[in-house]
């Protein structure tokens, strides 16, 4: 059987190739994980897109913004969950672009982006403060974005089959 052949399609792998499966201490770069050029394109840019939007909103979660404060205050997490919210969003962007953890940056934006849609479905409403559903469709934005990074570098997540190499 070749090992970088799928054993249920026959079909090529483009998960790691056996000599360069990472190991303790080795760090995972994009071409051990044989994404084309066009993967590592949309790769960067839904990165970009998902850090950016995620980066743009800290100052005000940090500086105590009357908005950001008064989502928390609808929500009773106001200031504690401010903050953590802050923390959990700069540790995924800084995430996003760490090689061998960008799958962890993108799981802990779909769970930042995941949160904060919910919390606009059930609580806050679509549009806040005559925001006419801004902050709302950020969220959905960088949630795609994470969700597509997520879907590109799943081979890298440990002791996972990638979604389309299942029976």
């Amino acid at each position: 059987m070749n090992p970088n052949r799928n054993p249920v399609t026959g079909s090529p792998s483009r998960g790691f190739r056996p000599e360069v499966r990472p190991g303790e201490g080795h760090f995972i770069d994009e071409t051990a994980e044989n994404l084309s050029q066009g993967e590592r394109r949309v790769s960067l840019g839904a990165r970009i897109l998902t850090a950016s939007i995620l980066l743009e909103t800290l100052w005000f979660k940090f500086t105590g913004h009357p908005e950001s404060m008064w989502i928390f205050r609808q929500m009773n997490m106001e200031s504690w969950g401010r903050y953590g919210q802050g923390i959990w969003e700069l540790t995924a962007s800084v995430l996003l672009f760490v090689p061998r953890f960008r799958w962890v940056g993108a799981l802990l934006a779909l769970g930042a982006m995941g949160s904060a849609i919910a919390s606009h479905l059930t609580v806050l409403g679509i549009a806040i403060q005559g925001d006419h559903g801004l902050l709302f469709g950020m969220a959905c934005t960088a949630f795609l974005g994470a969700l597509a990074t997520l879907w590109i570098h799943q081979q890298s997540i440990p002791n996972i089959t990638r979604l389309d190499d299942a029976p």
